[in-house]
């Protein structure tokens, strides 16, 4: 590996340092500040001497030690100390690597260099812990989905690593070590957010904690009293437990924070605080109590933004069992002695102690062809070691004559690839099968495959416009010429499910609908004829170019993950803000968001039956939220809080006859209404108003006022209204017609920022709700959809199709239609499973919205999707469909939830029905301030 060779700067100022009283020793250490320089007098790493004594730290400022590489781009994320050995290890998201340098702050920095331990970092959220006894040093990546750790015996850059934990880990983030009770923590802000445990080699793996937990991005544990310590970037919160997990309390909750490190010492925590205006700071308090300091409860530089923390300070020891060591690869110290485990490639011999090469079991591999042999290696063992692949890899050599295309379906765990005209599939798992698929009428130049709808893609034709792309259906055997003329050889199929296919034409990058039409030319120069792209060579650190022989004359490459190929995902490429149940009819209505991750993401207002059939009503807006419906009257009521100014609007339920009901708000992000009274009311969390409108244009009245809260939504249950704040802990109830009359309840800090409520009352059951189009399972006198509107009704149809005739029915009712009957939606399930009681008040958290409705939502969604693809026995490229209309027809909108935890709270007064309400922080707000710290201190957009 080539070591860059720092040039550091340093700032050193000498004086006497603060007394105190009596000191314990062992409170006295430095203070290590890991930070992203921001203009002058910034640095990359401070070292500050401090002391802490009952609540009073004193840190002697004007004695700060520097250091400030020579490239102001570094960025170090993570770091972590070894006292005994005078050593900092830090993560550099510039570099991607894994760093060491000397650190002696007590007789001041030398120059020195920069050690690489570990390249090939995903750049991500990771962080690093130490094990100061084994001398290992472990990390989380949550893109490649691993817990690795690696021995620091070595002093050099080729210590061993392995990948410790992959399996059932989605999103690993914060780490923490505990070398003295021989314990290994990590945290997961996947779906399922949890904290685990497993011994310092990876075994006795259990879950922790994962109740009211939302995205604790980093851990810490405090030896002296066995405690366990983690921030919750969502939750605002600081907390601790047991080692075990019992016994958790919340040290610490400031809201609108983003904790993103901690650590624990002695009596105080110190947490990372990014501030993306302001930059990094660093807080200060009681591990007890959440007291602030008294002295310094925050540390903060103008121009450095502070990323991580860590103490240089004696550390506790123990016996080492590796101090001999015994090991071939890496020791770890576990309690009843050393345990060897074997670098990533190699497995344990029986012997206990030496390690023999493995080919791994690719599940995650690099997949690469020849002209006649087709290859893998796991990527888990693809690192900077020389020439790893060359032999640590599966090939299958004699499989064909002329490979030159390559592809990968990670579900079903085959490799396609294109033998001259031929097309074969061969399994990767097992007994290795080689199957032909189908034959093209000429040499292939380029391959794709849905993973999905298994259709597969390819290209062929090398004359000026005699290029074709075809697709031939796994499912049904058919074959379809996508576009047969105009191309010039074409080649490279790339396919993105739900978007497009992409290909190189000639000099020219283009792409197409899965039909065939709209052919789009990027006029993005992507290759030259002159320019040869098959050979693969490595650098190593002495700077000599190794060329993998097994990669030599390469004809394609591909990858085996099935992470990246996702088996859910949504027609409309959007994000459901706020959703409404019409219990006249069972069906859903939304608002979303087009994501920013795609392109042509669907923005406005959709609907979904509950059999999984979607339609998009209204095709406008920038940031659709709140939204109501009022079946009987026919209208459908909706806040925008993207427009300037932002803006109330009302509809029919089927998304005809728009009308603009009030543009004077600011943030409207609830909507309440009283259908008894033909009135709404809307929270505008700017200027704290709570609004009272009619269902008519400039009707809208300020109602409330609520200084400071920050309004979220709002909902009305009876004669109460129930609205919730970013900036309160408790839901407040307000009598509709006596704003005097109020009363907060269920003040739970665990629930963090409460953003949405969903109510529930035997008033709205199905029996009770009635509209002109409840009979015939709410689908009145129409095949499927059924809108209420003022006085009648009207009927739709799924995205892709038109109404026939008749007005009433839609083409696919004609293939299967169910019989008819005028029970209600839900008519036939039981009482007690629509019955809730009216004295209980429920309360969810985590993330997910107005999760009543959204889990049902994903259940029939998702379910009907799933069950779709495997049972549509037409392709994709079959369907006709129009030009303003979505792709497919049954796929599914993404909707985001989280986990529900239900606590029950008692109420005095009767709430004439019962009320659930749920927190709703999106795990991607927390994301998009994560990405806050790394992209916008990025100056090169890494």
């Amino acid at each position: 590996m080539f070591i860059k060779m720092w040039n550091f700067r340093f700032i050193v100022t000498v004086c006497v340092f603060y007394e105190i009283g009596v000191v314990d020793s062992l409170s006295a250490g430095y203070l290590a500040l890991g930070s992203i320089k921001g203009g002058p007098n910034s640095a990359h790493f401070f070292a500050l001497p401090i002391e802490t004594n009952s609540g009073n730290t004193l840190i002697d400022t004007p004695r700060q030690q520097t250091i400030t590489f020579s490239n102001d781009l570094e960025q170090p994320m993570a770091i972590d100390v070894d006292y005994a050995r005078k050593l900092i290890y830090f993560y550099n998201r510039y570099t991607g690597n894994i760093q060491r340098l000397n650190f002696y702050p007590e007789n001041g920095f030398q120059k020195d260099t920069a050690i690489n331990l570990h390249s090939g970092l995903s750049r991500s959220n990771l962080k690093i812990a130490l094990d100061w006894i084994s001398n290992n040093i472990y990390w989380t990546d949550p893109t490649y989905k691993w817990i690795a750790l690696q021995s620091l015996r070595t002093n050099g850059t080729d210590g061993p690593y392995r990948i410790l934990v992959y399996d059932n880990v989605e999103k690993p983030t914060g780490i923490a070590v505990d070398p003295i009770h021989k314990f290994l923590f990590w945290s997961d802000v996947g779906s399922l957010p949890k904290i685990e445990r497993s011994s310092l080699s990876g075994t006795a793996r259990i879950i922790i904690l994962y109740q009211d937990i939302v995205y604790p991005t980093a851990l810490d544990v405090d030896i002296a009293s066995s405690k366990l310590y983690w921030v919750d970037s969502v939750l605002d919160s600081v907390e601790r437990s047991n080692l075990d997990g019992t016994e958790r309390s919340t040290v610490k909750k400031i809201l609108h924070t983003t904790f993103s490190d901690i650590q624990v010492f002695f009596d105080v925590v110190f947490a990372t605080d990014f501030d993306p205006i302001v930059g990094g700071k660093v807080r200060l308090f009681s591990k007890d109590t959440g007291i602030n300091d008294k002295s310094w409860p925050l540390v903060r530089y103008n121009n450095s933004k502070i990323t991580c923390v860590a103490f240089y300070a004696p550390q506790p020891t123990i016996t080492d069992h590796c101090s001999n060591n015994p090991c071939e690869s890496i020791c770890v110290s576990e309690t009843t002695g050393l345990v060897c485990l074997c670098r990533e490639g190699f497995t344990l011999n029986a012997d206990g102690r030496t390690c023999s090469e493995t080919t791994g079991s690719l599940h995650r591999a690099l997949i690469w062809a020849t002209l006649t042999t087709i290859c893998a290696a796991d990527v888990r063992g693809i690192h900077d070691e020389k020439k790893y692949i060359s032999k640590n890899k599966t090939c299958f050599p004699n499989v064909g004559s002329n490979i030159n295309w390559i592809t990968v379906d990670s579900h079903d765990r085959v490799v396609i690839f294109a033998d001259g005209s031929d097309i074969y599939q061969m399994t990767l798992g097992g007994v290795h099968t080689k199957q032909r698929i189908t034959s093209a009428t000429e040499n292939v130049t380029g391959l794709a495959v849905d993973w999905g709808d298994k259709n597969m893609y390819w290209c062929q034709g090398q004359q000026s416009g005699t290029g074709e792309i075809n697709v031939f259906s796994q499912t049904t055997s058919n074959t379809n010429t996508l576009i047969s003329s105009g191309l010039n050889n074409p080649k490279a199929l790339i396919i993105l499910p739900l978007l497009r296919l992409y290909f190189i034409d000639g000099n020219s990058f283009k792409s197409v609908q899965f039909d065939g039409t709209k052919l789009t030319e990027n006029h993005l120069l992507v290759a030259d004829a002159g320019i040869n792209l098959d050979i693969l060579s490595l650098t190593d650190s002495e700077n000599t170019t190794y060329t993998l022989l097994p990669l030599v004359a390469v004809t394609d490459i591909s990858f085996v993950d099935i992470t990246e190929q996702p088996e859910e995902y949504g027609a409309y490429r959007a994000h459901p803000e706020r959703l409404v149940l019409d219990y006249s009819t069972g069906n859903i209505y939304y608002t979303a968001v087009g994501s920013s991750m795609l392109p042509s993401g669907f923005t406005g207002i959709g609907v979904v039956t509950p059999n999984g059939i979607h339609r998009r009503l209204i095709s406008e807006g920038v940031e659709p939220r709140a939204i109501a419906i009022d079946p009987v009257m026919g209208f459908l009521f909706w806040t925008d809080k993207g427009t300037k100014p932002a803006v109330l609007k009302r509809a029919h339920t089927d998304g005809t006859t728009i009308v603009t009901l009030y543009t004077a708000m600011v943030l409207p992000n609830g909507i309440a209404i009283d259908t008894s009274a033909s009135a709404l009311y809307v929270t505008d969390g700017n200027r704290d108003i709570i609004y009272r409108c009619g269902y008519e244009a400039n009707t809208c009245v300020q109602y409330f006022s609520d200084i400071g809260a920050n309004l979220m939504d709002i909902q009305l249950l009876g004669n109460y209204l129930y609205y919730i704040a970013w900036n309160k802990m408790y839901i407040t109830k307000m009598h509709k017609t006596n704003t005097n009359d109020t009363a907060q309840f269920a003040n739970n800090a665990k629930l963090g920022r409460l953003v949405s409520i969903s109510l529930h009352s035997t008033a709205l059951l199905p029996s009770n709700a009635k509209s002109r189009c409840t009979s015939n399972n709410g689908r009145g006198n129409c095949s499927t959809f059924c809108h209420p509107t003022p006085n009648s009704f009207s009927c739709g149809c799924a995205d892709g199709e038109q109404l026939l005739s008749d007005r009433k029915t839609c083409p696919s009712a004609l293939i299967s239609t169910p019989s008819s009957t005028s029970s209600t939606p839900w008519e036939n399930k039981s009482s007690n499973e629509i019955t809730f009681s009216s004295q209980s008040i429920y309360i969810g958290a985590g993330v997910g919205g107005t999760v009543a409705i959204v889990v049902i939502g994903v259940a029939i969604v998702f379910v009907y999707r799933k069950c779709g693809r495997k049972t549509q026995t037409g392709a994709r490229f079959l369907h006709n469909l129009p030009d303003d209309q979505a792709l497919y027809a049954n796929e599914a909108v993404i909707l985001q939830q989280g986990d529900i935890c239900k606590k029950t709270f008692s109420v005095a007064e009767n709430l004439e029905g019962a009320a659930q309400f749920y927190e709703k922080e999106h795990k991607n707000c927390a994301q998009q301030a994560e990405n806050e710290i790394y992209d916008e201190i990025d100056p090169i957009g890494l």
